[in-house]
């Protein structure tokens, strides 16, 4: 029993986490899970006298031919473009899928303090994890 209490200890100990910076910081979201697979989170935007890149990442597990998902960011009630380069959609994906949406927040809807919504819809799949980061 004391040399499984020590291994263990030992495997415990070998586990390192990277080090954060104030600029790899996620953002805190709310997480809502409705009816149908979908998934609302909810952020809140702190005042900004300038424009910001957001970049909206979710993860999930899991996927396999019949699996779909898609995320879409709102600002208020507008829904909000995803940029070149993000990925939005997914269907039939096996194993991982990261769905990315990166979008400009203009310096006049920072003015005051916001919310940024994201909704996922996912079915055949994990939830993993989500990250909101501003730059």
């Amino acid at each position: 029993m004391k040399v499984f209490t020590f291994s263990l200890l030992l495997l415990a100990s070998a586990i390192s986490f990277p080090a954060r910076s104030a600029s790899d910081a996620s953002i805190v979201c709310t997480k809502e899970i409705f009816p149908g697979d979908m998934h609302e989170f909810s952020c809140p935007l702190k005042e900004s006298k300038s424009k910001q890149q957001a970049i909206f990442k979710v993860e999930l597990s899991g996927g396999h031919d019949d699996s779909m998902s898609s995320l879409f960011i709102r600002h208020g009630d507008k829904e909000l473009p995803c940029e070149k380069g993000s990925k939005t959609v997914s269907e039939g994906e096996y194993g991982d899928i990261t769905l990315v949406c990166q979008v400009t927040l203009e310096a006049s809807v920072l003015a005051v303090p916001s919310k940024l919504t994201a909704t996922l819809k996912a079915s055949h799949t994990n939830f993993e994890r989500y990250s909101l980061k501003l730059n």
